[in-house]
């Protein structure tokens, strides 16, 4: 391959700007729901179901939840 890159993703480079794909005030707001408000958000094809497998009640996070940041484990940010 031309510039010798053989992978979609070749890391990020010391300094390089980290451009959003998509600008921030596009993107529509995602509040956590209840299991309840998730199972009525899913649009099932005829002769099929969801059901709820499993369910942590988590209240106080859920409110604080969407100003959070989350960062991956072992991550240096």
């Amino acid at each position: 391959m031309p510039g010798g890159r053989r992978c979609a993703q070749v890391g990020d480079k010391a300094g390089e700007a980290q451009v959003p794909i998509v600008p921030a005030n596009l993107i529509p707001p995602s509040p956590p729901l209840t299991a309840e408000e998730a199972l009525r958000s899913f649009k099932v094809a005829p002769g099929y179901r969801i059901e709820l497998v499993a369910e942590a009640r988590w209240s106080a996070t859920r409110r604080s939840c969407s100003s959070a940041p989350t960062v991956a484990s072992g991550s240096s940010r």
